[in-house]
């Protein structure tokens, strides 16, 4: 890749991923469609793309076990060594984040 984020350690809005990420989301924007199924495929993208720069591996619906119940994030971001490094959830501005 012709940026190193590894080194760098932030991604800065110029990034060719985040780019396109806005492109995507202009795309369906432009549809008339803001529902999170539409928009969930172009953050996908934008984790993955940021993931492999990390040297990271970025996995949706991978399933854990948490305090005895079964948690399944939309994404999950793991390193080489299968250590999570972030989770994703997707939401949309009709969900109500309090609940």
């Amino acid at each position: 890749m012709g940026e190193s984020m590894q080194s760098a350690g932030t991604i800065k809005a110029s990034h060719r991923a985040i780019k396109r990420y806005y492109e995507t989301l202009g795309q369906i924007h432009a549809q008339g469609v803001t529902h999170e199924s539409a928009v969930r495929a172009a953050f996908q993208g934008l984790l993955s793309d940021v993931a492999k720069a990390r040297a990271w591996t970025f996995i949706p619906e991978l399933g854990a076990k948490s305090k005895g119940n079964r948690v399944v994030p939309d994404g999950t971001l793991r390193d080489h060594n299968y250590l999570p490094r972030g989770y994703w959830e997707a939401k949309d501005t009709s969900d109500h984040l309090d609940n």
